[in-house]
């Protein structure tokens, strides 16, 4: 019976945090049961961490002027839209993947795609290098 009323508990508190975040800060929300304390008998001893979470980076999406731009091949990114990145610089990561260049890219300075993965140049790629 205690258990049916722990996961009872938890659903009700898992349902009331989910209502407060928005898609916009809505990120993880963890339940976290902590030390040896926690027993059948005091169930309602819950501890409750709430943190502030950063947003995932999409390594897909540009960093903007004067970023450098840490581009994972394992993500197979394909850019469609113009990036400047002003003196920011283009890095390519990973061990495996590709890069698909589809628009202009202006940066600073770029580095080679590494060791087993694959940079596409389609028809409307143009990387522009500008000395800063």
């Amino acid at each position: 019976m205690r258990l049916i009323v722990l996961i009872g508990i938890v659903c009700l508190i898992y349902i009331t945090l989910v209502s407060a975040y928005t898609a916009d800060n809505y990120w993880e929300v963890e339940l976290v049961l902590s030390g040896d304390a926690y027993t059948a008998d005091n169930y309602w001893e819950v501890e409750l961490v709430l943190g502030e979470a950063e947003a995932p980076v999409d390594s897909c999406d540009c960093p903007g002027l004067n970023q450098n731009w840490e581009a994972n091949m394992e993500d197979a990114c394909i850019i469609n839209d113009n990036c400047n990145l002003g003196t920011g610089k283009l890095n390519h990561t990973g061990d495996y993947g590709n890069f698909t260049c589809n628009a202009t890219i202006s940066t600073s300075d770029r580095d080679v795609a590494p060791n087993n993965t694959t940079f596409y140049w389609d028809s409307n790629c143009l990387i522009n290098l500008s000395s800063s």
